[in-house]
């Protein structure tokens, strides 16, 4: 606020100011003062800023104003003192004037010659990646996060699953990830084992309301003998309700009238090989057996409420995280039943049929999802400016079937250019599968001897050694050796060698 005369006497305590280098993103303030000698006069003015580059008051405590162009005053025998802030939102120098002009018209225009540079990272990433496995093991991939400029580079990954095996006819996924199929496809071939004469009957039945539990309640819990993960967590221990479904936790109300999946509402968790209004209070019984990895329940001679008509089937778990329903024998209403699975809270699930006419004797359901196979050492980090940071990833075939697996890696980081970048993952779970590309081959001088050594190749039984004068010419095959080194008199013409594994 200026109350009096204008004009001033007008002072800067610097002609420059030096920024260095910063990283894209970050910021950096400097300040600077100007100074009214004037015992009566007011000082006013502009300053102007440059791209890159703002200006405001420094006041502690205060809101700044901060701008391009900032209109200031300094009051008579005073000073002010200036933030000026470098924010690049690109790469390059920043190098010009601020110019600042005042009423004093001796120094009506004076200048800060200002220097900055912005630092950028520049993310280089392979275009894919690809493994293989064999089923039940697991193989390791590094890959290299590069950063080819000068800022610093910071990246996140994100792994995003977009296929498992191709499955025919299936249904789903789900947002969990569950697929389904069926005997009538290829894919899957039903197997009946019966258990009524070999398992442990369920002879213990609570009720859930007022009705006989074997009608309207649950048997159990019973121990699997294995973790099964299921939506994501794990359970040692299964219920059996008496409407054809098994649960993880004990039901807490009755559940005669079945609905589609998923639904709000109890039931939450189920895995519904049949569910219906069944009543098992005067025929047919329930058995359960662990056999090797899988966890079997039996429903035999089960009959609708109110019919005669039995119904056999099963539900299998297996350790792998999978779930079979199996059908031998079915003479209820085939049309008024739901089958699927559900998660645990009821949000997601897996439907195969609803109130539809689907079942049928000898005829098999199999809900899956793809484990989450691939992983990674690290999923964050930071790279200097021409630096390199390596990742492994581990790709594990466990509990997989044999096909192609696909996921992305999604690296986001501060490069401006290219913000998202996707590295797409192939992994094939094969019976056959090649070794490992030998790496890191080094040559050196051993007495009389040259030594070519390389890392070992996983899968690798033996490796091939060719040798050529022409590094770009034709190779020729020298030997096989069953190390990772191989050994010759160095009495020779200068060699280029490359190696193949072998299995």
């Amino acid at each position: 606020l200026c109350t009096g005369d204008t004009g001033g006497t007008y002072s800067q305590s610097t002609s420059s100011l030096s920024y260095g280098n910063l990283d894209i993103g970050n910021s950096s303030t400097l300040q600077f003062q100007i100074s009214n000698a004037h015992g009566s006069e007011y000082l006013m003015g502009d300053i102007t800023t440059i791209t890159g580059y703002t200006v405001s008051v420094a006041v502690k405590g205060d809101v700044k104003e901060v701008k391009n162009v900032l209109s200031y005053s300094v009051a008579p025998n005073s000073s002010k003192i200036f933030d000026l802030k470098f924010e690049p939102g690109a790469g390059g120098d920043f190098n010009g004037n601020i110019t600042i002009t005042s009423s004093d018209t001796n120094h009506s225009n004076e200048t800060i010659a200002v220097t900055g540079t912005c630092l950028v990272p520049d993310i280089d990433v392979p275009a894919s990646l690809a493994a293989s496995a064999a089923p039940e093991t697991s193989t390791i991939r590094n890959f290299d996060i590069d950063n080819t400029d000068a800022g610093e580079l910071t990246y996140n990954i994100a792994i995003n699953y977009t296929s498992g095996k191709d499955i025919k006819a299936s249904g789903g996924p789900d947002t969990y990830g569950y697929k389904w199929v069926d005997s009538d496809e290829a894919e899957l071939t039903y197997n009946w084992t019966d258990i009524s004469g070999t398992g442990t009957e369920a002879t213990t039945w609570s009720q859930t309301g007022t009705y006989d539990g074997k009608d309207e309640g649950y048997s159990g819990p019973y121990d699997l003998g294995f973790s099964f993960n299921y939506y994501g967590v794990a359970y040692t221990q299964v219920y059996v309700e008496s409407n054809g479904f098994l649960m993880f936790t004990a039901p807490t109300a009755d559940a005669y009238t079945n609905a589609t999946i998923p639904t709000a509402g109890h039931p939450d968790g189920i895995l519904a090989a049949f569910w219906d209004d069944l009543d098992g209070s005067s025929q047919g019984t329930v058995h359960y057996k662990q056999v090797g990895s899988d966890f079997i329940v039996q429903y035999t001679n089960w009959p609708d409420y109110g019919s005669s008509n039995g119904n056999t089937f099963q539900i299998v778990l297996s350790s792998s995280g999978s779930v079979l329903f199996q059908y031998n024998s079915m003479t209820g209403d085939m049309s008024s039943c739901t089958v699927g699975i559900e998660s645990p809270d009821g949000s997601d699930g897996s439907l195969a049929t609803y109130n539809a006419a689907y079942l049928k004797d000898s005829f098999a359901v199999k809900f899956s999802a793809t484990p989450e196979w691939l992983s990674l050492d690290k999923t964050s980090g930071t790279v200097s400016g021409f630096g390199s940071d390596t990742i492994a990833s581990t790709c594990d075939a466990t509990g997989l079937e044999l096909g192609v697996y696909t996921a992305d890696m999604v690296v986001t980081s501060n490069d401006p250019d290219e913000s998202s970048v996707t590295i797409p993952v192939t992994f094939t779970v094969t019976n056959v599968v090649a070794p490992d590309v030998p790496a890191n081959i080094v040559t050196s001088i051993v007495g009389s001897n040259l030594v070519v050594d390389w890392d070992v190749s996983s899968g690798a039984t033996s490796y091939d050694v060719y040798s050529s004068d022409d590094p770009y010419g034709t190779f020729t095959f020298v030997t096989n050796v069953g190390t990772n080194q191989y050994t010759v008199a160095a009495n020779q013409a200068k060699l280029f060698y490359y190696i193949v594994a072998k299995n």
